[in-house]
Parts: C-alpha cells; structure tokens; sequence
C-alpha cells in the first residue's frame, strides 16, 4: 500500500484536479496539513455516499411493504429465531439491542400490518411470545 505522501506525489505528478467535494477536501488538507495522512477520511466520506445511495434503495423497497427498516429487522430476527410458539419478547429486545418499549411500538405496528403476532407465553402470563404470521413471513421472502 502507498504511503499518503507517495500517494499525494502521484496526484500532484499528473496534474489531477479535485473531481468532487471529498477530492476538494483531502486536496485542501494536503496544502494546509501536507504532514497529516487525511487519505482515509476520503475513503470513509466515499463509503458513506454509497451507505446513502444504498439506504434510499432499501427504504423505496420497504416503503412498498408500509415498513422502514427498522421493522424490517425485527422481520428478519424473528424468521432467524424462528422459536416453536414465538419469540420471547425478552429476547427480541436483547437480540435487537433495544428497550422494552422501543420493541413495543415496533411489535404494535407489525402487528396493525398483520405481519406479526402478539400472545402471552402459556409457561409464565407474565412474558409475551411474538410470532410471523404466514403474511408476515411472505413479506420477509419477498424483502429479502
């Protein structure tokens, strides 16, 4: 791999103008901070447009099936788990890393959409077993 400064030589060397504003900011660096090695902050400004490009793709997706991503996951971690009888939803929350009331609200809107279900675990009233419904797994097929 090219060290910054023979990296820098090969872009002065030729003559390269900035192309965009990431080119622009690592060529301003260079001029004011030519000791500082501001080569990987191109290449995660880069990896961040293409995250951006990718997110709008994913959610024009959703948005087809009325779901962000965010429900998506849950989606995707429940047909993962896929647990005879559903899914605690103590564990939903510690497999999405999420609270308790965050999953709620999740659970409430998959549910409205008929994606999930939502029943008391038979072993303890207490704790809640979430579940796909055929729709809510037809729409994991689809998505994924």
């Amino acid at each position: 791999m090219p060290t910054p400064a023979a990296l820098a030589s090969v872009l002065a060397d030729h003559h390269c103008t900035p192309r965009d504003s990431v080119d622009r900011l690592i060529a301003s660096w260079q001029r004011v901070r030519p000791d500082l090695d501001i080569l990987p902050v191109g290449i995660v400004a880069r990896l961040a447009r293409v995250r951006g490009y990718i997110d709008v793709e994913l959610e024009r997706l959703f948005s087809r099936y009325q779901l962000g991503g965010p429900d998506f996951s849950v989606l995707v971690t429940l047909a993962r788990l896929k647990e005879p009888g559903g899914v605690p939803q103590r564990r939903l929350m510690d497999e999405l890393g999420l609270t308790s009331g965050t999953v709620s609200v999740r659970i409430d809107r998959l549910a409205e959409l008929g994606l999930v279900t939502r029943a008391a675990d038979p072993r303890d009233k207490r704790n809640t077993r979430i579940s796909l419904t055929p729709q809510g797994r037809e729409v994991f097929e689809r998505v994924r």
